[in-house]
Parts: C-alpha cells; sequence; structure tokens
C-alpha cells in the first residue's frame, strides 16, 4: 500500500504484485513478427523442429475443435507459442511482451510523468500532506517540502477532492499555474505551481546531520537528478548521505554507471558483464560526473532492492569500502544477470537475458543477493501487497482470497483484532472487520467490498505516514548510526 504520486498512480513499490526489473536495455531495429519462417533443405534439428512446429499450428489452426472461439486464431496460435518459447524456468527474466505489458514496460523504464512533482497523502481533514518531493519538478522549484499540508489549488479546497480527483485537477492544468496554498510549521503560504513532464526518480530531503536521497529506479535522468542531490547536499555542509533503494527494482543501466560517477572516483570499475561465450568486460563509472565525497554512506535496501541497484551496491561497497559505506535493511532480491530489449514492428517486445555480472572483485550475487551489515525488520504494513478491488468484487467470511491477507494486516494494525493474516479471511477477522466498518460509518456487515478495502488502506496509509519517524525501522537505524557518529 502506499500514497498517492504526482501522476495519479498508486506507488508501484508497495502495490505491484509483479515489477519488471532490468539492467540495461539495447532496442535494436525494427523487426517483423507475426510469421512463422521455415528453412528447408538442410536437414538440420533446428529445421526439423521448425517444420514440427509448423505442423502442429496448420494442425490446430485448422482442426483444433477449439480453434473457432478464438478472436484471431492465426496470431493468437502464434503469440502462444513464442510465450512457451520465452517462459523458461532456468530464468524469470527474459520476458515476451504484448502491446499493452510492452508500453507499461516501457513507462516503467522512462521514470517521466506529469503533474507537480510530489508524493502525497490525506490527512484526517483530507488535506494533501507531501511525503515526497522530486527533484527539479515544479513542487520542489517553488520550494515544497516533505511535511507541508497542501489545502487549496485556484479555487478548489483539497479537503473536497479525493486524491484521484486531485491527480485529475492537476494534470488537466498541465502548462498552466496554480496557485497553491499550504501550512508549514502553522504558517500559510502561497506558491505558483506549473504542471508538467519531471523525473519521477530521485527525491531528495535535507536533515540536520545528513542528506536523504530516495531512488525509485533507474531512468535516463536519474544520473542529473543524483547529481543535482549531492550538491545540494554539500552546499547544506552535510557529509553524510542516506541512499534509500528499497523498493528499487532496477532501470537503465547507464543511470546507475552515472550515479556512480558521483560516488566513486572516475572511471572506478562499477561490475564485469560475462557472456554465454565466456567473455568478459568491464564496465566503469561514468566519465560525465564527478564524485562528491561524504565521510560516511548508509545504503537502506530490502528484498525488492534488485538488478541495477545491487550493481551499485557492490561498486559502493568494494570501492569505498566498510569505513564509509554500511548497508542496512533485508537482503536484497539477487539478479545477477542482464537483459536486452528487442521491439517488434507491431508494438511488441522480447527482453532476454544476455548476460551475467559479477561485482568488481568477482563475487556473484546471482539468486543469492547481498546481505546488509546490519539487519533490520521489515515492517508488515510496508510488505503487504494487494490488489485493487473491482466494483462487483467482495471477500466474504470463511473464504481465500488474496487480498484478505493485506485486509487482516491492516486491521491488526489498526487494532481491530484480525487473528490471521493469510489469504484465509476467518470468521474471527469478519467480526472485527465489522467493528471498523461502524467505526468509519460503513454497512457492517463484515464483507470486504471495494469502498471497505479502498478506506481501509486510507487509514493505514494515515495512521503509517504520520509514524514514519518511529515505524520505518531502517530508517532509524540509520539515524542511530550517524547520531553516535557525529
Amino acid at each position: 500500500m502506499g500514497p498517492k504520486t504526482g501522476n495519479g498512480q498508486d506507488d508501484q513499490k508497495k502495490r505491484k504484485i509483479i515489477a519488471y526489473s532490468v539492467l540495461g536495455i539495447i532496442l535494436a531495429g525494427m523487426i517483423a513478427a507475426g510469421s512463422l519462417i521455415y528453412f528447408k533443405g538442410s536437414g538440420s534439428s533446428s529445421s526439423k523442429g521448425l517444420s514440427k512446429l509448423e505442423q502442429i499450428y496448420e494442425l490446430m489452426k485448422s482442426q483444433w475443435y477449439y480453434a473457432d472461439t478464438l478472436e484471431d486464431p492465426e496470431n493468437d496460435l502464434i503469440e502462444g507459442a513464442i510465450l512457451g518459447m520465452t517462459m523458461q524456468p532456468e530464468d524469470l527474466h527474459t520476458n515476451y511482451f504484448s502491446l499493452d505489458e510492452a508500453e507499461q514496460f516501457s513507462k516503467s523504464l522512462a521514470g517521466s510523468n506529469a503533474g507537480v512533482g510530489i508524493v502525497f497523502y490525506e490527512d484526517a481533514d483530507g488535506n494533501a500532506v507531501v511525503r515526497d518531493v522530486f527533484v527539479n519538478s515544479t513542487a520542489d522549484q517553488a520550494g515544497l517540502k516533505a511535511g507541508d499540508i497542501i489545502v487549496k489549488m485556484n479555487d478548489q479546497t483539497i479537503s473536497d477532492l479525493s486524491s484521484d480527483e486531485l491527480v485529475s485537477y492537476i494534470q488537466k492544468n498541465e502548462g498552466r499555474p496554480i496557485e497553491t496554498e499550504f501550512i508549514r510549521n502553522g504558517e500559510t503560504n502561497t506558491v505558483k505551481l506549473i504542471p508538467g513532464v519531471y523525473d519521477s526518480t530521485v527525491s531528495m530531503q535535507l536533515h540536520d546531520n545528513y542528506g536523504l536521497v530516495t531512488l525509485s529506479s533507474f531512468s535516463e535522468m536519474s544520473g542529473k537528478e543524483f547529481a543535482d542531490s549531492l550538491g545540494r547536499i554539500r552546499e547544506a555542509g552535510l557529509n553524510n548521505l542516506v541512499i534509500d533503494l528499497r523498493d528499487n527494482t532496477g532501470g537503465y543501466l547507464s543511470a546507475a554507471m552515472d550515479i556512480a560517477g558521483s560516488l566513486l572516483p572516475s572511471e572506478s570499475p562499477i561490475f564485469v558483464e560475462k557472456d554465454k561465450e565466456g567473455n568478459e568486460k568491464t564496465f566503469k563509472s561514468s566519465k560525465n560526473y564527478t564524485q562528491v565525497p561524504f565521510e560516511h554512506i548508509y545504503v537502506l535496501q530490502n528484498g525488492s532492492t534488485a538488478s541495477a541497484s545491487e550493481v551499485l551496491i557492490g561498486a559502493l561497497k568494494e570501492t569505498l569500502g566498510e569505513d564509509v559505506v554500511t548497508t542496512i535493511g533485508q537482503k536484497t532480491y539477487g539478479k545477477g544477470t542482464e537483459q536486452v530489449s528487442i521491439p517488434f514492428e507491431d508494438g511488441t517486445s522480447l527482453k532476454y537475458t544476455i548476460a551475467e555480472w559479477t561485482t568488481p572483485n568477482g563475487v556473484s550475487i546471482n539468486k543469492t543477493g547481498f546481505t546488509p551489515d546490519i539487519e533490520t525488520p521489515v515492517h508488515a504494513v510496508a510488505s503487504t501487497r494487494y490488489q485493487d478491488m473491482a466494483d462487483d468484487e467482495s471477500i466474504e467470511p470463511d473464504t481465500v482470497a488474496p487480498n484478505a491477507a493485506a485486509v487482516q494486516v491492516y486491521l491488526s494494525y489498526l487494532s481491530y483484532p484480525a487473528n490471521r493474516d493469510d489469504t484465509y479471511f476467518s470468521v474471527e477477522s469478519s467480526e472485527a472487520l465489522k467493528s471498523f466498518q461502524t467505526d468509519h460509518g460503513l454497512d457492517a456487515n463484515g464483507v470486504v467490498d471495494k469502498n471497505t478495502f479502498d478506506r481501509l488502506r486510507e487509514e493505514v496509509i494515515l495512521k503509517y505516514n504520520q509514524n514514519l519517524t518511529s515505524e520505518d525501522e531502517t530508517m532509524q537505524k540509520a539515524i542511530e548510526l550517524i547520531d553516535s557518529n557525529d
């Protein structure tokens, strides 16, 4: 679960069930798709296999009883065959993407959104509380900070709008100034925000004795925004840096090399690539950025920290050493492979593994991950995944449903006595839900519907963010170490 972002989508780090990740993307020329190529006459095992494939295709198309039930038999059969080829248990990171999936994957790598550049949540009064500000967005340029409470935009009172309505209002005013009224430390302030496109991968906060940079993914612009963040942190006279890589599943490898360029000496080894023939190639930090030295760097990580994030962790640990770099959190995902993406003219694409990588010192973390220097527990709310519920969907007591786990974890967090935290929605948990429904003016029937589930999430988001300082044990450990070293 999580707050809203300026582009109107739920925080993907908290809600997405399957996250795509990739070290590097190489876009090749357009390759025709939609037809089978059959080579005759060679007698090779390859041609025999293609002949078999073609025969099965023709049989399924012309004689299969259910062929007429397919909307497009020829295309559907070919798409199914391609999926079969690419779904290999040895490699979960090779994927064939349909048109919609390819667009989603491309957007996840782009890192750009339209809006004012904030992550926010609703407070008890329905106002928008800023949790993060993306670097160089219009909100950042106007001076908004985490903790600011937005109460009005032009003639729109924020408490009269839902989160989705607020995001929609902002996007409809793209390119036009919005007079924004907010409260900071009890005082009312007004700024003008101009919604537009911004990079949504880097946010930064300045604290008394450290700077915090949160990286949500590695986009084409991440290196520049990261360098800008470090510059501001040093200008503030801060020598401790916290890099939050939790739930960062990767992105462009070039961005990781750019970011490493701001943290390591020029042209430091970042990782070693090994292809299927055994050829090795060492990749180094970008020469486009200059190292900004810090006395200590604290890296926050968890089980969804993967791919390019792990490349960065390995390079920092091995180049700067344990005296400078401390990792805190949980073991990382362990994705030590590299993929390329091939687009096709119909909009589909293939992402497939071309190599494995190791740290500069030759350490492979594939399927093992990086163990943190200091391990901290993960909060149940932060680690719980869910799926948006449909309008006609419901969860009855004494049934099994994917969202039942989230419902019961959330009820317990809000001090309603649910007795389980798995996908079985118990009768006892249903009784706890009735109490929640009664307290929040909902139909107290003990059944989870969309309205109940959305309200439950809203209450959890509010409590979690209001108590973030104490709830986030990984961040608290970093602060504790910084304070002890000052």
